[in-house]
């Protein structure tokens, strides 16, 4: 027989863990002064203001002139040089009528002269960055082309080995899978997308589809959707798993590189499981709800259980009580129910199960001791229902009061009782565990081969008190399985470094048998090998047998000190999507750039700001709040914002980016005669109607110049604020976060 777990996810060992401007001045300019990253404090006063009203006149007027702010900062430089380092030029150079001195870096005179190999082998970590002022009189960093091209180079490199794919798995019906698919840095060609439901393949389609809603000004973006149509799999209530993989065979290998999207894995249909809590014990009184939340208007009956004996089943439909402000969705979902006489000198145990047909559970909260600080010798048991599939289920429970023994523990399948277990044998990770002395708490039960009908089954399984007293239900239950399913594989990527890569995967369908793994370093396939080590720490926790593990020896290439990707895959059986372990991907030698912004997608315009961090690249580089991003390194902005952030993650550290904003700036409001008529009319309507007590809502309204008015209602006054927007390049240079 087959011998398969389901895992329980609290008791896992896994651990879910460019071209520039073109406003930049020629890169053979011997002129430029020059400076190192670490010089860049000395020249923030020249950089531009973070002040809208300047930004504005900088775009109208041009270079502003030298304040006397300005000339101080050049003086403190100059003055400063010695603790910099020498003087590599004549101090009385000048490009573009400013004198600047070009220094060199105390760290790099300290290094010998020996430039240290950066991201991806190919720029240096102590790069030196030029400046000189653009036609817009701002401070734009520039390099040779040599420089230029040795950025380019490794951030393409880095791009391979991140990887460009993305998607999102959308939405998931019986109507319809929909969502997309691209590589960013290839957006011409054309993914394929996998569907799979329960781990089988279905359909395999092309994103290639129209979006509306992709806010892309490119048709090679707008055009990367995809669509299932009806899928008749879908129709039948059972619950079931929906995955989606993009893909695209690569020319090197003939291998195809497989991404899962990002929302999939998404769970649809299924039975929904009741739920409650016990909200309050005072006097001789219970209160709390019940509820299912897949039919809200069912009214369900919960059972009082008082020191391990049922006092009878209630339903709970009252009100919501007075002095209670929970969701509205639980009114008439409540109970109130009088509890039996009793001596408040004596310990007791209340408990409210939740009925729904057959299926039984315990609310949260419950057991609930009365007069807990009264001694009882009768303390509760517990444990947890920790496997479960169409083949086994086990666990493990343990009462406090014989804790060097082992306790039953009862066993209901689609509410009829199954089987009473005890719970007796090793489960070697309570070794961990404090409070538990004894680790032999283990029991395992097979199902019945009449469960194994391609239905959903319930279960739930309730520990037994000894002495006699209140059975609660283990953690973990109730849970749900079905036959007739391909599990997806599991494991973990413990270690990876230049000497040893290792850790451990296991798929349930295939039992006590190996399965591979697929070791991936920078975008391409190194190595095929079993999971078939001894791995004694997995038993019981992830699967019943100790031979799952793996472990090999990095290959010579890790040990050359540059940026690296290992990525390590589950193979499935039978066949079906492999599975990315957990703590993969790993890096080595990873320095990732920074700079510094959140960002959003903003329909028909770019990407929003909304965020921009303390001392980063992009607030040295004057980017504010709200800013609008519409091109970087002249790449349209107009996708979703995973694209940039990606983009960003593979550029290289010290490198310039170019980025194109548009900006809102507040401007004096003009004279209401001085305006279209148009636009006048609505303006005088939104006044008259806040003047009336209407309340109208906010209110923006274009001029088409670039001007926009926006409207609201105060105190029936109306409230207006205008603003222009203007167009700027900023050329933030990205650093390491924290550096």
């Amino acid at each position: 027989m087959k011998r398969t777990l389901a895992v329980l996810s609290s008791l896992l060992l896994i651990g879910l863990v460019a071209s520039l401007g073109s406003d930049l001045v020629d890169s053979k300019d011997a002129e430029s002064p020059t400076h190192s990253q670490t010089d860049l404090s000395g020249i923030k006063s020249l950089r531009l203001r973070n002040q809208s009203s300047q930004a504005a006149k900088v775009a109208q007027r041009g270079s502003p002139k030298k304040t006397a702010r300005d000339r101080k900062a050049l003086s403190d430089q100059r003055t400063s040089k010695k603790s910099l380092g020498r003087v590599g030029h004549d101090d009385n150079k000048q490009s573009d009528g400013e004198t600047q001195p070009r220094l060199k870096s105390s760290s790099q005179k300290n290094s010998g002269g020996k430039a240290k190999q950066g991201q991806g082998g190919s720029a240096t970590s102590k790069r030196t960055i030029r400046w000189r002022k653009n036609k817009e009189g701002r401070l734009v960093p520039v390099y040779d082309s040599k420089v230029r091209a040795e950025l380019e180079q490794s951030a393409d490199k880095i791009a391979d080995q991140r990887g460009t794919v993305l998607g999102v798995l959308e939405t998931v019906s019986n109507k319809a899978i929909t969502g997309y698919a691209y590589d960013w840095k290839k957006p011409e060609q054309i993914l394929a997308v996998d569907i799979y439901i329960d781990g089988f393949l279905v359909k395999t389609i092309q994103a290639n589809q129209s979006r509306a809603g992709a806010g892309a000004k490119s048709p090679l973006y707008s055009q990367k959707g995809f669509a299932t149509g009806p899928i008749e799999q879908l129709k039948d209530g059972v619950k079931h798993t929906v995955q989606a993989f993009a893909h695209m065979a690569t020319a090197e290998n003939n291998e195809v590189k497989v991404v899962e999207l990002a929302g999939s894995p998404r769970t649809i249909g299924g039975a929904t499981l009741p739920h409650g809590r016990i909200e309050n014990v005072q006097g001789q009184t219970v209160t709390g709800w019940a509820l299912d939340p897949g039919q809200p208007n069912k009214t369900l009956e919960v059972e009082l259980i008082w020191d391990g004996e049922s006092q009878g089943r209630f339903a709970a439909s009252s009100p919501t009580p007075v002095g209670y402000n929970p969701s509205p969705s639980l009114n008439l979902h409540w109970f109130q129910l009088e509890l039996p006489e009793h001596d408040e000198k004596t310990q007791h145990t209340l408990q409210i199960i939740v009925r729904r047909d057959a299926l039984q559970r315990e609310l949260d909260r419950s057991p609930w001791l009365i007069n807990k600080d009264v001694e009882n010798e009768n303390k509760i048991p517990y444990g947890a229902l920790t496997f479960a599939n169409d083949a086994q289920i086990s666990g493990w429970a343990l009462d406090p009061d014989i804790e060097d023994q082992a306790i039953s523990v009862d066993i209901y399948i689609d509410g009829d009782f199954l089987e009473r277990p005890v719970a007796d044998k090793l489960f070697a990770a309570l070794i961990h565990r404090p409070d538990v002395k004894n680790p032999n708490h283990l029991w395992i039960v097979d199902i019945p081969e009449k469960y194994k009908d391609g239905k959903e089954h319930s279960l739930s399984v309730f520990a037994v008190n000894n002495p006699d007293g209140a059975n609660p239900e283990l953690s973990g239950s109730p849970r749900f399985f079905r036959s007739e399913v391909n599990n997806n594989p599991i494991g973990y990527v413990d270690v990876v470094n230049t000497s040893v890569m290792g850790g451990w995967a296991y798929d349930a369908d295939a039992g006590a048998e190996a399965i591979d793994i697929e070791i991936w370093i920078d975008g391409a396939l190194w190595k095929v090998l079993p999971a078939n080590g001894q791995r004694a720490d997995l038993v019981p926790v992830v699967c019943p047998e100790a031979g799952h593990g793996w472990s090999v020896k990095a290959p010579e290439s890790l040990k050359d000190g540059k940026f690296h990707v290992v990525r390590v895959y589950a193979r499935n059986t039978p066949n079906g999507p492999k599975t990315e372990l957990s703590r993969s991907p790993r890096e080595l030698a990873a320095k990732k750039p920074y700079l510094g912004v959140s960002v959003q997608g903003e329909a028909g315009r770019g990407l929003k700001v909304t965020r921009v961090f303390d001392s980063s690249p992009a607030q040295v580089a004057s980017i504010q709040l709200n800013d609008i991003i519409t091109s970087y390194n002249n790449q349209s902005a107009q996708v979703d914002p995973v694209v940039f952030e990606q983009w960003v993650l593979a550029r290289s550290i010290d490198e310039a980016i170019t980025l194109m904003i548009d900006r809102d700036v507040s401007i004096e409001t003009p004279l209401l005669s001085s305006l279209a008529p148009a636009i006048k009319t609505q303006i005088e309507a939104f006044e008259s109607e806040a003047i009336a007590g209407g309340n109208p809502s906010p209110k923006t309204i274009e001029l088409g110049d670039g001007r926009k008015v926006h409207l609201q209602s105060r105190d029936q006054i109306m409230v207006q604020s205008w603003s222009n927007r203007i167009s700027m390049n900023v050329y933030p240079v990205l650093k390491q976060q924290g550096k």
